[in-house]
């Protein structure tokens, strides 16, 4: 019987689901993990949403504002939902990146960026990385030479799926 008051009727789908649920547990953990693999965008969204309420930072992006590209556009990397059987993000699962951090999930300060790049970001700040840049372009390499010429390896080394 279909209910004239859209949020009843959504109640009452959301009760079906749990008791389904509770009689199907196996076969509704698998539904909502292809669910979440069908739909990163929305998961992008739903977590963003979560971890904004949980840092109380803003929070205005929708999900067309979320675009998954075909690679990370930091490291090249082959962007990939996680398939069957695996657990939690790989070094190129998409996630979503705040430019800058203070402004939040807002439109205009995101970017979707490999779980690698944004590992990265999180981890060095902007003097830890013009740091890290000084190093290679100065400091002596081996037999004489500087490691700015061992600059194309670093890169690829860092860039490369380990």
């Amino acid at each position: 019987m279909p209910y004239k008051d859209p949020q009843i009727a959504k109640e009452k789908a959301a009760q079906r689901w749990l008791s389904w649920a509770q009689r199907n547990p196996e076969a509704a953990a698998q539904r909502a993990k292809d669910w979440r693999r069908n739909h990163p965008e929305q998961m992008l969204h739903i977590s963003a949403k979560r971890r904004a309420i949980k840092l109380n930072i803003p929070f205005n992006i929708e999900i067309t504002d979320i675009v998954i590209p075909k690679t990370c556009p930091i490291t090249g990397l082959e962007l990939s939902i996680n398939q069957q059987g695996s657990y939690g993000p790989s070094i190129n699962s998409p996630t979503l990146d705040r430019i800058h951090p203070e402004l939040g999930y807002v439109k205009g300060n995101i970017a979707v960026i490999s779980f690698k790049a944004n590992k990265w970001k999180s981890d060095m700040t902007k003097q830890n990385i013009e740091t890290l840049l000084q190093y290679i372009n100065t400091a002596p390499g081996i037999e004489g030479t500087t490691c700015k010429s061992y600059t194309t390896e670093i890169i690829e080394s860092l860039t490369s799926n380990g």
